[in-house]
């Protein structure tokens, strides 16, 4: 019985300790019931006590267990399921991720993919670069085109402005020569009281006047539209020269001028005046690319009119206009009125020396100084071209000039408006040939 006892007492003990709450405290009281009990001899009651406390207590105890293992499974049941889906959605996602790289294709479909979009890319950059040339082409084409059609603008131009001064002189002479046959009519009428056979002549005389007149007239226009033309060619104009009426160059003239240049190569070019002329020397240097001309003006008007010409035709770089005004000079014992030297410093040897100024109203001869000032400046087989060489002085000039400097004169140029004279040997010195007196 006593062994009996202290198993329970250690059961129950240990029960005890298990649980530190209401149900342990109950279960010490047993217990120390069962020990007072048993103390007092009455083991059989103390064996009762614990066996009825256990009877209620295991039960309760089972119970609770029961139920905490219960919570633990169906806790456990909880995550399990949240497992097993996560597995499914594991599986799910690696089934798409499967199904995802199947449809990737392997490495050598890959190289021969890229090998197939290089060489559509090589085939459309060489496309590209193709078309590039051929835009290219295009453009410079249709450049070409505007520049051909703006030269053919500007020669048009300038054909109408010179036909249109053509057109005004010949309605100027028409209106003389009008004038003049309405002279010769009344004195035809004062003539018919005396004699028939006298009116006769001159009705045929003054016929024969006005259709010589025209015919000349006829021909210098044609001459001229001719010489434009061939002008406007070999300059290459791009805009319509300055007009050759008035005091200019006619443009037979201008066009012997241009040739001159450009069969001499001149790199330098004096020029005693100013005007159209210097735009077409100008012209042709800048068309050689080399060169260029000095032009001597006493008017500053007029000077300023050149350098605006020269602009605007885009040849200012291949010509200078000097305002120089006119002094007087002695030489060989007359007095001459010619353009200032001190205002120019010539920095080379004069290959074209163009003499068409002064005006001749500043004086007789006013032209010869020219040779005889200038010719210390003149390379050896220096050009000199006098222009208006159709008036008694410019004929004078040419032929003093070609007794004191030996020059030989080609004469009647440019339907005798222009001379032509080179040097037959080289130049002396200066003293030999003129004594100049500058005041």
């Amino acid at each position: 019985m006593n062994g009996i006892l202290a198993r329970l007492k250690r059961v129950i003990g240990r029960v005890a300790t298990w649980y530190v709450s209401p149900t342990g405290l109950i279960s010490a009281a047993a217990l120390i019931a069962s020990l007072i009990l048993s103390a007092t001899g009455l083991e059989g009651a103390a064996i009762w006590v614990l066996i009825a406390w256990l009877g209620v207590l295991l039960p309760y105890k089972l119970g609770r267990e029961r139920a905490d293992r219960a919570q633990q499974f169906a806790a456990l049941s909880k995550r399990m399921g949240s497992v097993n889906r996560g597995v499914k959605k594991v599986r799910a996602e690696t089934a798409s991720v499967r199904t995802e790289l199947s449809v990737i294709p392997t490495l050598e479909e890959l190289t021969d993919w890229q090998e197939a979009v290089e060489r559509r890319a090589a085939s459309a950059e060489s496309k590209v670069m193709a078309f590039d040339q051929l835009r290219a082409s295009v453009r410079l084409q249709r450049e070409a085109t505007r520049t051909l059609h703006d030269e053919h603008a500007f020669l048009r131009d300038g054909l109408k402005t010179e036909i249109e001064t053509l057109q005004s002189g010949f309605a100027e002479l028409k209106a003389s020569l009008m004038s003049d046959a309405a002279a010769l009519r009344a004195e035809s009428n004062s003539l018919t009281r005396n004699s028939e056979a006298g009116i006769a002549s001159i009705r045929e005389e003054t016929s024969r006047q006005i259709t010589q007149r025209t015919q000349q007239i006829e021909r210098k226009s044609t001459a001229d539209l001719a010489a434009l033309v061939a002008l406007y060619t070999l300059l290459g104009a791009r805009s319509s020269l300055p007009s050759f009426a008035s005091w200019a160059l006619s443009p037979a003239a201008a066009l012997a001028v241009a040739e001159v240049v450009v069969e001499t190569e001149a790199r330098l070019v004096v020029e005693a005046g100013s005007g159209s002329s210097t735009v077409v020397v100008a012209l042709a240097l800048a068309k050689q690319g080399s060169g260029r001309v000095v032009a001597l003006e006493h008017d500053a008007a007029f000077a300023e009119k050149t350098r605006r010409d020269l602009r605007r035709h885009g040849v200012g770089d291949y010509a200078e206009v000097v305002l120089a005004p006119l002094v007087e000079y002695v030489l060989h014992g007359d007095s001459y009125r010619w353009y200032d030297l001190a205002a120019i410093d010539i920095d080379g040897p004069i290959d074209v020396l163009l003499v068409d100024g002064p005006p001749g109203a500043t004086g007789p001869l006013a032209r010869y100084p020219a040779v005889p000032l200038m010719a210390e400046h003149l390379s050896h087989d220096a050009v000199v071209l006098l222009d208006d060489v159709q008036r008694d002085e410019e004929q004078e000039i040419a032929r003093r000039w070609g007794e004191q400097f030996e020059l030989g004169f080609e004469m009647g140029l440019a339907d005798g408006d222009l001379a032509r004279g080179r040097f037959q040997r080289p130049l002396r010195s200066t003293p030999e040939r003129a004594t100049e007196e500058h005041t």
